[in-house]
């Protein structure tokens, strides 16, 4: 319904809205009027027929207490001519009924004789007291028909019907003659905005004909017109504007467009010189870098070679001038090259798995003897909570430590450097910090220091050297890392330069035994002797994580003091540096060997030389001399052999300075040196020969094959650019010549004057197995054939006599269970018997599936596992094991690890006996 009024036009709502209400209001009244009316008839009618019922019952009820009935029936029968009483009924005060009348009946009863009185759906009962004189006589109940209530009924409903539809037609007749002046104004305001909207036209208005609210919307509606209208109006010469602007930014556009053309074809053509330019710098730095390190090497391998001769002190001096002055010169290309890789960017990094600590230490040991040449102490201290193993760049992490500790090593005249390694936060970040008691850097020069060709000031360059690009390569390589550099120095004071790099920590999937070593120490006293106060502090916690009780001692003097004291027989073992003011460490020596009291103490020397006879009088005194800067595994295993009874076939080479044995001293291994330039060639066979190697060379790699073909080598050194044939294509061709045939894999070391990012991948792609940059030392070219000619280091006389060892080592078991308590060695023997046997499963499958790299790895772990618990002969084996698979891959060592399951069984059979006696 109200939404059909909704939808209705105006004028129909306003004649609706004006006659319903009018409609409505008559309606109620005329009902109103007719209720009214029927209600005073009604009462009338009751009233009316009260009074006849009242006379009639007192005249009947009277007639009957004097026994007249007929004048009962007499007053009863007056009803006959009161047309409103259809039947009327005479009850005593007892409620007994004494007398009715019935008009359907004609005829008056007495008595209770008849029906009861019932009431018709057309008739209404009247009950009233029959009273005379206030006492109440009876009661009289009459039944009056409707019909002479209402007898006009008829006449009334027509009359109100009548009444309604002239109010209907009249209300409305008026509601549409006066909606029009509400409607109309209405109705011509929606006309016209039919026509603003359809034609556009806002010139357009509306009449206003009134003073009410519909003449101010008028008002609004012409307002709001004129306002669009002058709206357009802006919009139109806006838009006029705009178009006139389009156009000429449209014009100036074509006119960059073609100057933006232009500059794209100068950019593109200088991006193209730009390219050509910077391959033709990488191609002459490659260039030069082989040019300028080919004389190099033979001017730097010359001098060495001389200075290894008899000389006159000022032939020495100008021999040791030719080989610092070319050391500085071949550290300038270094650096010129690397920032040359950084500024083209293409210096990537790689991201493996390496021992951390082994890292830092060989950086240290690099720089080693230029400190211990300017009488500085060098020391490296690893927090115990640094991971052992981390993923990164461990060759470019190697470089800003080299670079770091070089410029402190160069820039400090007395004192000492100390490389400190320690974690800060929970997210792999490691701080390195490079502290040195140097000359300083000033504030105002550490905002610039890390930039490219910097230095403190011009008397820092003249004094001290160097290109300024040390540092610029090191903040480059930290960026590439992830991390950032820094320095904190005093002026006079010394440097902190520091470098927090975020290092992936590698946590060890497959239990270890590397803490039985360890246990051996616990409960040791150790006195440390040293005056250098950053040393006493590492050695100490060192000893300390071991379970070394330690004491430390600044000079001698404070040493013997100690010692004097009931607290001095206490000591185990002794580090004694040899280079102390006053009284040094091989007079204390001295002084303990002297004193009955502490003939056991074992000593050790902490030395920074190099020259100490084997066989003198002063190495006699100690019993291990250890080399700065100490690497923690050197120092642990050095200590650990020094207080044992014998040494450990499991541990790892240390420091430890011995003869070399006669097994030893007869090997000696032929290397094939390949090189075309006759320069290199007499010094890298005057350095092999220096070193105890049998040199043969050639000028080619065509002649290099043929050598090989007719004479067995122990080792190649193969130039990697030569005439007919290149180093590159001959290793190619020999290894697919020892894939064919099934032959051992000849190591091959690649020399190369380049220094360029990819010589070294690109070698080792080719198959060779080492790479060695010119210009190269002596102590390098040592170093390199060391490693890959340790594959002798077990000759076949001594193999035999490894099969005459005892199977267990008695007194290795004996200082385990000596350590602690005799439980001890039963949870050593179960920890070998629960974990030993994946480690075999390991090495045979490994075998089985040709992985060298994999044998290699289990059968180092079983070895010092092995080691640790006195398989002596086990451990033999092993490691025979082991130098097979590195001389001739899986098909030489596979004989070998057949032997190892049988000597494994019998190794457990005897743990599990020695575990059953200690038990008992």
């Amino acid at each position: 319904m109200i939404r059909w009024l909704a939808d209705l036009p105006i004028e129909r709502k306003l004649r609706v809205v004006i006659a319903v209400p009018a409609m409505a209001a008559f309606a109620i009244a005329i009902i109103m009027h007719v209720a009214t009316n029927l209600l005073h008839v009604r009462a009338d009618i009751q009233q009316r027929a009260a009074a006849i019922a009242r006379a009639a019952g007192v005249a009947t009820i009277e007639a009957l207490r004097r026994n007249d009935a007929a004048g009962a029936m007499s007053a009863l029968g007056v009803l006959r001519d009161e047309p409103m009483v259809d039947v009327a009924e005479v009850y005593l005060p007892d409620g007994q009924k004494i007398a009715s009348y019935d008009r359907a009946a004609a005829g008056v009863r007495l008595k209770g004789i008849g029906t009861p009185l019932l009431v018709h759906r057309n008739q209404i009962q009247i009950t009233v007291p029959a009273m005379r004189e206030g006492a109440v006589l009876g009661s009289v109940s009459i039944l009056i028909p409707l019909a002479s209530l209402y007898p006009d009924w008829r006449a009334f409903t027509l009359i109100g019907v009548a009444a309604i539809a002239a109010a209907v037609l009249i209300s409305y007749w008026l509601a549409a003659r006066l909606q029009k002046q509400i409607s109309g104004p209405i109705v011509n305001l929606a006309q016209t905005m039919k026509r603003v909207s359809a034609e556009e036209d806002y010139s357009l208005r509306v009449e206003r004909n009134s003073e009410d609210e519909i003449g101010s919307l008028i008002d609004g509606f012409n307002q709001m017109l004129g306002q669009i209208r002058h709206r357009d109006a802006r919009l139109e010469k806006y838009r006029q504007f705009l178009e006139q602007q389009v156009a000429d930014r449209t014009e100036n556009l074509a006119n960059t467009n073609r100057e933006l053309l232009v500059a794209i074809d100068q950019a593109t053509s200088a991006k193209e010189a730009a390219e050509r330019a910077s391959s033709a710098k990488s191609e002459f730095l490659a260039r030069m870098s082989h040019e300028i390190r080919t004389p190099m090497n033979g001017v730097m391998g010359m001098s060495e070679l001389l200075q290894a001769t008899e000389l006159t002190p000022r032939q020495r001096h100008l021999s040791q001038t030719i080989s610092h002055s070319a050391a500085a010169l071949l550290q300038i290309i270094n650096d010129i090259l690397d920032f040359s890789k950084v500024e083209a960017g293409k210096l990537e990094l790689e991201c493996i798995e390496f021992g951390l600590r082994e890292t830092v230490e060989q950086a240290i040991e690099i720089c080693a003897s230029r400190a211990h040449a300017k009488g500085l102490e060098l020391a490296c201290d690893v927090g115990l909570d640094v991971p052992a193993k981390v993923r990164s760049d461990p060759m470019r992490l190697r470089q800003i430590l080299i670079n770091l500790v070089g410029n402190a090593i160069k820039f400090t005249d007395a004192g000492e450097v100390i490389v400190r390694v320690k974690v800060i936060g929970n997210d792999g970040l490691l701080r390195f910090e490079v502290i040195d008691t140097g000359i300083g850097v000033s504030q105002g020069a550490q905002k610039d220091i890390f930039n490219a060709f910097s230095q403190a000031d011009s008397f820092t360059t003249r004094k001290y050297g160097g290109t300024g690009l040390g540092l610029a390569i090191c903040r480059e390589l930290t960026a590439l890392m992830g991390g950032r550099i820094g320095v904190d120095s005093v002026v006079g004071r010394g440097s902190t330069f520091w470098i927090e790099v975020p290092l992936e920590p590698i946590v060890e999937a497959t239990p270890t035994f590397t803490r039985l070593p360890r246990l051996r120490l616990v409960g040791l006293h150790a006195l440390i002797v040293d005056d250098n106060a950053s040393n006493r502090e590492i050695l100490a916690q060192h000893l300390k994580s071991w379970g070394v009780e330690v004491i430390a001692a600044e000079s001698s003097a404070d040493a013997l003091a100690v010692l004097g004291t009931p607290e001095g027989l206490r000591f185990d073992f002794a580090l004694l540096d040899d280079q102390m003011p006053g009284m040094d460490g091989i007079a204390l020596a001295k002084r303990i060997r002297d004193d009955p009291r502490l003939a056991v103490m074992r000593l050790i020397m902490l030395t920074t030389r190099d020259n100490h006879e084997s066989n003198s009088d002063t190495v006699q005194l100690f019993t291990a001399i250890l080399t700065k800067p100490l690497r923690r595994s050197q120092l642990l295993n050095c200590v650990t052999r020094a207080t044992i009874v014998a040494p450990e076939p499991g541990l790892d080479d240390t420091a430890i300075r011995a003869m070399p044995t006669a097994t030893a001293r007869a090997f000696v291994p032929k290397i094939l040196l390949v090189e075309d330039n006759p320069v290199n060639r007499e010094v890298a066979v005057g350095m092999l020969e220096s070193l105890g190697c049998v040199a043969h060379s050639a000028e080619n790699g065509r002649l290099a094959l043929e050598a090989i073909n007719n004479d067995a080598y122990d080792a190649v050194l193969m130039d990697c650019q030569m005439p007919v044939m290149d180093g590159l294509t001959a290793t190619a061709e020999l290894r697919r010549r020892e894939l064919n045939t099934g032959g051992a894999r000849l190591p091959i070391i690649a020399l190369t004057a380049n220094a360029m990012e990819g010589d070294r991948e690109r070698c080792l792609a080719a198959g060779m197995d080492d790479f060695l940059s010119k210009p190269f030392s002596q102590q390098q070219l040592a170093a390199l054939l060391k490693r890959w000619l340790a594959l002798h280091v077990l000759p076949e006389s001594e193999r035999r006599e490894a099969s005459r060892l005892p199977l267990i080592d008695a007194g290795v078991l004996r200082n385990i269970a000596a350590l602690a308590r005799p439980a001890l060695l039963n949870s050593m023997i179960e920890l070998y018997l629960q974990h030993s046997p994946p480690l075999i499963t390991a090495i045979e499958r490994a075998v089985a599936s040709g992985q060298v790299e994999a044998l290699q790895e289990a059968l180092h772990s079983f070895k010092s596992s092995t080691a640790n618990l006195g398989g002596l002969r086990l451990a033999t084996l092993t490691k025979e094991c082991e130098v097979l698979a590195r001389e001739g891959g899986i098909a030489k060592a596979a004989p070998t690890v057949q032997r190892l399951r049988r000597e494994y069984q019998d190794f457990c059979n005897a743990l599990m006996q020695e575990r059953s006696e200690s038990a008992a």
